[in-house]
């Protein structure tokens, strides 16, 4: 393996480091957003560190359940500020550069492989750091960092790469046991983390049989327990998903079929990689599954499948590139096939990790086309005034700078819970929770004839949408006008059955109108349902009743 010195080495960490920081400085104070709220501010269970177990305790059908890790992550930051979101950046920023420093190491001890061409060897570390500061400045990171609870995808790839790694440093190492019981344990992690994790083990097989100098036969001999343990960390995933912790969010029994669903993959996919190109415009929450025809999903279904035929044909000829079309075909899998994620049929978070491929792969087409260039653009004489290292430099720092600058304008975006609904809005009008989350924002504030307007714009996207028609029910009362509030409510609870929360806000608009009878009768089937806030009406209503006798 080619060698660096510690002092090149320590430079790249150093430069990935104050890359990060600088790009993602003016974050740390943007607000928690959407469903932060539910697991970072209004929930109880972070609040205690000790005992440790404690993080397998976690509200339902949350980003966090069935995800202790990320548990434990919100436990200590709680632990250690509280709710401030200042702390909660800080993590979740310090992780994404973690995974650019792991990352810049998997990149360059894989270029410097035994079977890597002896050009590439000795550019091993500045190809590996202009791919790391490309995946650590991109602007699509941004939403990970920004949005606190997507620390999910962060720390699941600080496992996965983490795992990667020391798989690595057991090939050729005196300390191959402790590389690999590390990659285990760090495995183990990611299964805790995030399911995509459950990837990971194939991948390394994968990487071991392509990027190893040794025939199969004697790898799969020599590394075999080593294969098993890492596939025996399935089990934990398996644990951890038995119960359906999300099972009101992804599965079949949602509503949306897996053809539905597969059809707005093809659609979204080939959008993440328009947005490695150009990654504008960004948007935070793309809503959730809508209906595609066959002709909107054909063009793309076919692009889609012509790039996996290239991926399969690249890894059976040139298997070392194809490899990171398989990276990032396999990472996407779980969320970007046919397993319905219901309440979100696209995030550009879940290109976190399959980014990493498809810049190593610019990055190599780039510098094989600069040595090209060199060797048959230039002739003999003027081809020593051709410095690649020189034009390297000044092509990946202008490429970062305008990353960089991209990404700080978008962290602007997260800066109040306004802007960033504004904003998807903007760029995907179609996304009705966006209006609707809009209008819950401005409701929130007093304004309801703004928060109506947006309700009605979610409506007419989806007239059957409950978290609008609710909402606009509820801006009605606050307003004073119980008598629209009431043929919102009585109509939803004509829909969806005696709902008590339903029957109390029947109850509450009742009041109002003065039909006391009809709001105490609404209130008690609510307190004999269990639903406990409805008490608080119903001796208000008792009350003004006994008055008016």
């Amino acid at each position: 393996m080619q060698k660096n010195s510690y002092s090149e080495i320590f430079l790249s960490c150093f430069l990935l480091i104050f890359v990060g920081w600088m790009i993602y400085a003016n974050s740390f104070n943007n607000p928690f957003i959407f469903d932060d709220l539910g697991v970072a501010v209004d929930n109880p269970k972070i609040e205690q560190l000790w005992p440790l177990w404690n993080m397998f305790v976690w509200p339902d059908n949350c980003a966090v359940s069935g995800r202790p890790v990320v548990n434990l992550s919100l436990t200590i930051n709680y632990a250690l500020g509280g709710s401030d979101v200042w702390g909660y950046h800080v993590f979740n920023l310090i992780a994404h550069i973690l995974c650019s420093l792991v990352l810049f190491g998997v990149i360059r001890r894989t270029l410097q492989m035994e079977n890597i061409p002896e050009s590439i060897k000795k550019s091993a570390l500045p190809l590996a750091l202009s791919s790391s500061l490309l995946w650590l400045a991109h602007p699509i990171q941004t939403e990970c960092i920004n949005y606190i609870i997507q620390r999910t995808e962060i720390i699941m790839a600080l496992f996965y790469l983490l795992t990667f790694y020391c798989s690595i440093r057991s090939q050729n190492s005196h300390y191959s046991r402790f590389w690999k019981i590390m990659a285990v344990i760090f495995c183990i992690c990611g299964m805790g983390s995030k399911e995509v994790m459950v990837t990971a083990p194939f991948m390394i097989v994968l990487y071991d049989l392509i990027f190893s100098p040794l025939p199969w036969r004697k790898l799969l001999k020599e590394r075999g327990q080593f294969y098993a343990c890492l596939a025996l960390t399935w089990f934990v995933l398996a644990a951890l998903i038995m119960e359906g912790p999300r099972a009101a969010s992804v599965g079949f029994s949602g509503g949306v079929s897996p053809l539905e669903y597969a059809m707005n993959q093809c659609i979204f996919v080939i959008h993440y990689f328009r947005l490695v190109f150009f990654p504008y415009p960004l948007v935070l929450d793309y809503g959730g599954t809508v209906p595609v025809t066959w002709g909107e999903a054909a063009p793309s279904g076919i692009l889609l499948l012509t790039l996996l035929a290239l991926v399969v044909g690249t890894l059976y000829k040139l298997p070392k590139i194809g490899f990171l079309g398989v990276w990032v075909f396999v990472i996407l899998s779980p969320s970007s096939s046919f397993v319905p994620i219901i309440t979100e049929v696209a995030a550009e978070r879940r290109m976190y990790l399959p980014l990493a491929a498809m810049i190593v792969l610019l990055v190599l087409l780039s510098y094989f086309s600069l040595l090209w260039i060199k060797d048959k653009v230039f002739s003999e004489e003027n081809r020593e005034n051709f410095n690649i290292r020189l034009v390297s430099v000044f092509l990946v720092t202008t490429i970062v700078g305008l990353m960089s600058w991209a990404s700080i304008m978008r962290s602007f975006d997260y800066s109040t819970s306004e802007q960033i609904w504004v904003s998807s809005i903007k760029a995907y009008p179609k996304n009705k929770r966006a209006k609707n989350n809009l209008g819950v924002i401005y409701a929130d504030w007093g304004r309801y004839e703004k928060a109506i307007l947006y309700y009605k714009q979610a409506l007419e996207l989806d007239p059957k949408y409950y978290l609008s028609r609710e909402n606009l029910g509820v801006a009605y009362l606050k307003q004073k006008k119980a008598q629209d509030a009431l043929t919102v409510f009585e109509t939803l609870v004509a829909e969806r059955g005696e709902n008590p929360h339903l029957l109390t806000l029947c109850g509450m608009a009742q009041f109002e109108l003065g039909f006391l009878d009809d709001a105490i009768d609404n209130y008690q089937k609510a307190v004999r349902a269990g639903y406990w806030k409805a008490r608080h009406h119903l001796k208000k209503a008792m009350k003004k009743k006994k008055s008016l006798e």
